[in-house]
C-alpha cells in the first residue's frame, strides 16, 4: 500500500501566486483510483481468505486504517442482535409457506 500512497514533496521548489486546489484534488482522486484498481485486481487474483478480508476492509473504509481497537463486548452484542434478526426472518419466511389441504385424507 505504501507504493501507491501519494508521495509528499519537500518545500524545495518555491511557488508563486495562488495554489490550485483542483490539481491536488485530481491528483488525490487519480491515486485513489489507481489504488482501488490495484486492490480489486489483487482481490480477484488471491485465494487466501485473510488477504481477501483485509482488502475488502480497506476498500470499505476508503483505504484508511483505524488505530483504535474494537471492543469485543460490542462485537458480541452486534453478533447476537444479527442472530436474533436472522432467526426472526427465518421464522417469518417459514410461516409464509402455504399450507394446502390434505386431499388424500392421510392425516
Amino acid at each position: 500500500m505504501a507504493q501507491f500512497a501519494p508521495q509528499e514533496t519537500n518545500g524545495d521548489t518555491p511557488t508563486k501566486g495562488r495554489k490550485s486546489k483542483k490539481g491536488k484534488k485530481s491528483q488525490n482522486l487519480h491515486s485513489e483510483i489507481n489504488l482501488s484498481k490495484y486492490l480489486f485486481d489483487t482481490y480477484n487474483n488471491t485465494e487466501d481468505h485473510i488477504t481477501r478480508c483485509a482488502i475488502s476492509y480497506l476498500l470499505k473504509t476508503s483505504c484508511k486504517i483505524n488505530d483504535k481497537q474494537g471492543k469485543p463486548e460490542k462485537f458480541g452484542q452486534r453478533r447476537r442482535k444479527l442472530e436474533i434478526q436472522i432467526q426472526r426472518l427465518t421464522e417469518k419466511l417459514a410461516a409464509r409457506i402455504p399450507k394446502g389441504r390434505d386431499l388424500t385424507d392421510t392425516q
